[in-house]
Order: C-alpha cells, then sequence, then structure tokens
C-alpha cells in the first residue's frame, strides 16, 4: 500500500502534461477544501464511506462512481467512517496537454463542459476495471526513465480520455446529486456564496441571520459540510479573489471585493493560501 505523503491540495501541478494517483489511506490532516486553478480532475472511487462536495452539490458515493472536475471548481470528502480504507485513483491533467491530445474530429475535453460545475458519472465494473488498469501504467511510468515514455505516456493518456468520454456521452450513467440533510445548512452555505463581499459576515452575523446559536450552526455546518464554517468562508473568499485576479481585477479591488477590507490581512490569508502573492496572479494574468 503506498504511503500518504503527496501534497494533494497543491495549486500546481508537478509536471505539465498528467499526473495519476493511487491511494487508500484517509486524508492525515483536516478536510481538503481546494480547487485547482489551471487543471481537471478525473476521480474514481474504489471503495469507503464517502460524501463528496462539488461547489454546491453533495453526491453519496458508490464503487465505480467517476467525477469530472473542471478547473476553478471547489471540492472536497466528507469521509464519514475513516476506518475504513478510502480506495480512489484520479488524474490531473493540463489544459493545454488535453487540447494536444484532441483531434478535429473528438475533443477530449468535452466532457468537463463550458461552464460546467462538475458531474458524477457511474462506470459499470469492467470499465472501472480497465480504466484502473491504465492508471496503474501511468504511475509505473513514473518509476523511472523508459523507452518511448513520451510516446507511452500519450497513448495512455489518450486511451483514459476517450473511455472518460465514452461515459459521459451516455446519459444513463449521470448521477443525481443528494439532497443536502439540513435545510438551514444549504441555506447558510447559499448566503455565504452570495455576499462574499461584505466584510462584517461573520459566524455571529450568520447565527443570527439564520436564528440558530453560533454554536448550534458551527457545530451543525461540520457535520453535515465535513469542514467549519470558519474554514469554508476563507475558502470560498480565496478561490473567488483567485478568480478575480485572473480577470485582470487589481489586488487591492480583489480584496475588497472578496470581503477584506484590510488589505494587509487579505495579503497574508492569500499567502498562506496559495503559496504566491495576489501580484503574482495578476502579473501571469498580463502576460497570457
Amino acid at each position: 500500500m503506498r504511503k500518504y505523503h503527496d501534497n494533494l491540495t497543491r495549486w500546481t501541478m508537478n509536471r505539465q502534461d498528467i499526473e495519476a494517483f493511487s491511494f487508500e489511506e484517509c486524508y492525515k490532516d483536516s478536510t481538503p477544501v481546494h480547487f485547482h486553478t489551471d487543471f481537471y480532475e478525473v476521480y474514481f472511487f474504489r471503495a469507503g464511506d464517502v460524501i463528496y462536495n462539488i461547489h454546491m452539490q453533495q453526491y453519496k458515493l458508490s464503487p465505480g462512481d467517476m467525477l469530472l472536475i473542471p478547473p476553478n471548481v471547489m471540492h472536497w470528502p466528507i469521509i464519514r467512517d475513516s476506518a475504513q480504507p478510502y480506495k480512489r485513483m484520479f488524474l490531473w491533467i493540463n489544459q493545454r496537454y488535453l487540447d494536444s491530445l484532441s483531434s478535429e474530429e473528438i475533443d477530449l475535453a468535452a466532457c468537463f463542459g463550458a461552464g460546467s460545475e462538475g458531474q458524477v458519472l457511474h462506470l459499470p465494473a469492467q470499465a472501472l476495471t480497465e480504466v484502473c488498469y491504465l492508471i496503474e501504467q501511468l504511475i509505473e511510468l513514473n518509476r523511472g526513465p523508459s523507452y518511448g515514455e513520451d510516446l507511452r505516456r500519450a497513448a495512455l493518456s489518450s486511451l483514459l480520455m476517450l473511455r472518460v468520454n465514452e461515459a459521459w456521452r451516455s446519459q444513463s450513467t449521470a448521477r443525481e446529486p443528494a439532497p443536502m440533510e439540513s435545510r438551514r445548512i444549504f441555506e447558510v452555505t447559499q448566503y455565504v456564496n452570495e455576499h462574499l463581499d461584505d466584510a462584517r459576515m461573520s459566524l455571529d452575523s450568520l447565527a443570527r441571520q439564520h436564528y440558530v446559536s453560533r454554536s448550534t450552526l458551527t457545530k451543525s455546518f461540520m457535520r453535515h459540510m465535513g469542514v467549519s464554517l470558519h474554514q469554508y468562508i476563507i475558502k470560498r473568499r480565496m478561490y473567488a479573489a483567485h478568480q478575480l485576479l485572473a480577470q485582470g481585477v487589481t489586488p487591492a479591488k480583489a480584496a475588497e471585493q472578496s470581503g477584506y477590507a484590510d488589505y494587509s490581512a487579505f495579503w497574508r490569508a492569500f499567502t498562506r493560501e496559495f503559496g504566491y502573492t495576489p501580484r503574482q496572479v495578476s502579473r501571469a494574468g498580463e502576460t497570457t
């Protein structure tokens, strides 16, 4: 069994093409609410007791479920029983690399959908076995240089993404999200997403807004969402700020529009979250 050691909430890929992973352990740290700024994720669930959040939707996963997660979509698991093995395999695919694998007839990025907030499909057992075998072959390529490694990687990547798109084209495989158990938590989550620019929003103000004590709200949010309300607000604000910066908004304006009245506090939070400064995102946008 592979030891968990990679930082799977990092914001950039180590490679410029595709990375493949296979894990059976639960996360050692707190539940990793995250999104990826410039690459796709395809996730295959094999075993465990897990509810997965993709944007504003929750899915109770079953073995064989495949998650298609475009860039800039927040997602994270709620691991309901950490004593069970949490078996999953997944791919991170650079956008430009996936474009290079596509042809005039076949767009391998089609499964992610323009403007999509992600989706969950279910693979039959035989299809899951096939994609897991291909992922294992990709992982094997990382063990050391080999003859024709680049061609093998491209061939495996193309086969994998063809299988993914074939499943996506079969509408019968689509999974519906599960209704959130708590209407109040759904409303709180919706309110947070619609008022990220309100610097006065806090745990106390949210509790008053929804007629519940702060203690009850925070415990209920953690139980239903698998992450603290405080962490969720920070993650959503960081996500919003990163999006604004990538669109050319100035760091000061991005701070204001994501709910930070104090720019120094925003700078510290952003740098701690991403490992680089708001200005670096702005400069990257200027050069693209």
